[in-house]
């Protein structure tokens, strides 16, 4: 199980970002193929189980062009220690380059 925090521009929830666990690192790797080389998956990405409960999850969805920033932490299935600490993959954003004046 991976959890992802994903920060999303014009994402109207207060925050600007999603936290979701994913079973998976495949939504990692299309965010690195879009930023490589601007192809955007047409997927959806399997939930992780939620502990306790009879169903095995649902899909999730999201435009990888709206993505700004992604961090993850992994944890062992086992023992629920973290593997990794943050991986933070960033989009390019042109828009923080114009020049700010104080007069």
């Amino acid at each position: 199980m991976i959890y992802y925090t994903i920060y999303v521009k014009r994402l109207n929830n207060g925050m600007g970002y999603i936290d979701v666990g994913l079973e998976d690192d495949q939504l990692l790797k299309d965010f690195e193929q879009y930023l490589d080389i601007g192809v955007r998956p047409h997927k959806s990405y399997r939930l992780a189980p939620t502990p306790g409960t009879p169903d095995s999850g649902g899909l999730f969805t999201i435009d990888l062009a709206e993505v700004t920033a992604i961090t993850t932490i992994c944890k062992d299935k086992v023992t629920g220690d973290k593997l990794k600490g943050h991986v933070e993959k960033k989009k390019h954003d042109t828009s923080s380059h114009s020049r700010h004046s104080t007069r």
